[in-house]
């Protein structure tokens, strides 16, 4: 507990430093207080997958545990999935932190340049989330989260190609069930997740308080 306090107030101290104090005041507000909403889908992976295709010549694979494929995805790291605070060493440590766990990141590639993300997340893994602190996963479910398309190559359906993927290396494995979460506020995911999954079955709600987490989830989606 000492020593992640001591690390956290070291990174307060630099944000302070680069960015100013009404501009770390504004941060530490921001990371106190806060209410957000995330639905939650679940797709039956017994069903038949459809089989979906890109519009541009794409290769979707999973992210090998190596130097060349990690440095090359914190490289492409989105910003909103991390905060000013974290550098590339840091980036660096969750994805590390991530594998070492055993989750997975499907990424698709077009001319050698990775330019999407999705992870997965499996039963005893140490995702974190709002979602899986409060509901769990079974051992025959995954859990698919921080996905991101670059900008440039939205609108050419590598989303749902990718999740075509997925479902089948999945189905492979025997796993029964994937859980989808996403935010409400994109509609443009919101749209591709309904088409691969099907209907919204949960709305999961999260409040911080002055630091202090509370979650919970509605029976019916909205």
């Amino acid at each position: 507990m000492t020593s992640k306090f001591i690390r956290k107030a070291r990174r307060l101290r630099d944000y302070y430093q680069e960015y100013g104090f009404l501009e770390c005041c504004r941060h530490i507000y921001a990371d106190a207080t806060g209410y957000d909403k995330f639905a939650i889908f679940e797709r039956d992976l017994s069903e038949p997958v459809e089989k979906v295709y890109a519009r541009i010549p794409i290769k979707i694979r999973l992210l090998q545990q190596s130097e060349k494929d990690i440095n090359r995805l914190v490289e492409f790291w989105p910003d909103f999935y991390t905060n000013r605070l974290n550098t590339p060493q840091k980036i660096r440590e969750i994805i590390m932190s991530r594998l070492s766990a055993g989750e997975k990141c499907m990424i698709a590639e077009y001319e050698g340049k990775i330019i999407y993300m999705n992870w997965i997340g499996f039963q005893n893994t140490h995702l974190f989330n709002p979602y899986v602190l409060k509901k769990g996963i079974g051992a025959d479910e995954a859990f698919s989260y921080n996905s991101y398309c670059a900008d440039e190559y939205r609108g050419n359906n590598i989303m749902s190609a990718v999740f075509s993927q997925m479902f089948n290396l999945l189905k492979r494995k025997c796993y029964k069930k994937i859980i989808g979460y996403v935010s409400p506020h994109n509609y443009a995911s919101i749209k591709i997740v309904t088409k691969m999954f099907g209907k919204q079955i949960q709305t999961l709600h999260y409040i911080g308080i002055l630091g202090f987490r509370i979650s919970f989830l509605s029976r019916r989606s909205e």
